[in-house]
């Protein structure tokens, strides 16, 4: 299977990015799931055409990210897109190779709901920690 590497959209001209640990709230521009404090998290710093962006990232959708580029090392994602551009990728090559990507398919699948999962259960422990203080 050979897949050309094009991106219909312009690189950062500066990017770089790093795990680290939440010293306050913050959601996940992937998903939407609260990073609390404590929690490690993927903050990245990027310059593209002159404006600058600072997207936080959970560590299931850096998971997610990761498991793809791992097994598609030509794929293009961008930032708040990443699970859309996953899923698109995988079911790209899925149609062209079904038996040659089968279990990627089935890969990127239980990371999606792993982190699902995990939004789910993120918000019932918030919801629970409201109930306590009310």
């Amino acid at each position: 299977m050979a897949l050309d590497c094009y991106c219909d959209y312009d690189a950062p001209q500066v990017y770089s990015s790093k795990v680290v640990r939440a010293r306050k709230l913050y959601s996940c521009d992937e998903c939407g799931k609260k990073i609390r404090p404590g929690e490690q998290y993927e903050y990245a710093f990027g310059v593209i055409d002159g404006y600058t962006y600072q997207p936080h990232t959970c560590m299931s959708c850096k998971r997610i990210r990761d498991f793809v580029s791992m097994n598609i090392p030509c794929w293009c994602w961008a930032h708040g897109n990443v699970l859309s551009d996953a899923r698109e990728i995988v079911e790209a090559a899925y149609r062209e190779a079904p038996d040659e990507v089968r279990g990627l398919a089935f890969g990127l699948g239980r990371l999606m709901v792993a982190a699902r999962r995990e939004r789910k259960l993120s918000r019932t422990d918030a919801e629970n920690a409201a109930g306590m203080v009310s």
